[in-house]
């Protein structure tokens, strides 16, 4: 990163620090408080980068991308990186459809941004059938750590005598279709 890059990372993590800060935002569960703002930093540098904007754009952006980012949810850095990847994806396809539909533009290059637009969706796509899997997996884990006080109603009210797999002969379960 040269010297110039460097200013504009510190400049948007300040300024992520402050909005943060002033908007009374909550990082989510999973991550820690400097993370969660290094992944609103870096999601706020890919629009700053591409598009000149004032500092009241600016400051609007970032507290839409901690809104978005919180919503999401990233219980973890990955789950954060990810979601960051979709936040500027979602920029880059906006861009994109903003500019296809620009009659200033040339046809040739109306085509190649509309072009190049349905591959952002692609990859889009993908990322979020990818972190829905990251947190689908989250919850299955976590529903598999905590323990149960109590055993769900459905199973609660259940006897061998009523299970309508098991048939008992004497007292002695036996299953259905086994020939005893």
């Amino acid at each position: 990163m040269d010297h110039d890059e460097m200013k504009l990372h510190g400049e948007a993590y300040a300024r992520c620090v402050a909005l943060f800060d002033e908007i009374a935002a909550e990082p989510p569960a999973g991550l820690s408080r400097e993370v969660f703002l290094k992944l609103v930093m870096q999601a706020t540098v890919c629009r700053w980068t591409a598009l000149p904007m004032s500092r009241a754009e600016r400051d609007n952006y970032i507290k839409a991308i901690i809104i978005t980012l919180s919503d999401l949810d990233p219980a973890n850095a990955l789950e954060g990186m990810l979601a960051v990847q979709m936040i500027t994806n979602h920029e880059v396809i906006v861009a994109c459809h903003s500019r296809a539909l620009n009659q200033g533009e040339l046809p040739l290059h109306r085509d190649a941004t509309q072009k190049h637009a349905i591959k952002a969706m692609e990859t889009s796509m993908k990322q979020m059938v990818a972190y829905q899997r990251l947190t689908s997996q989250r919850q299955v884990t976590m529903k598999r750590i905590q323990p149960r006080t109590n055993p769900p109603p459905a199973l609660a009210d259940r006897s061998m005598d009523k299970d309508p797999g098991i048939e008992t002969v004497d007292r002695t379960p036996v299953r259905k279709g086994s020939g005893k």
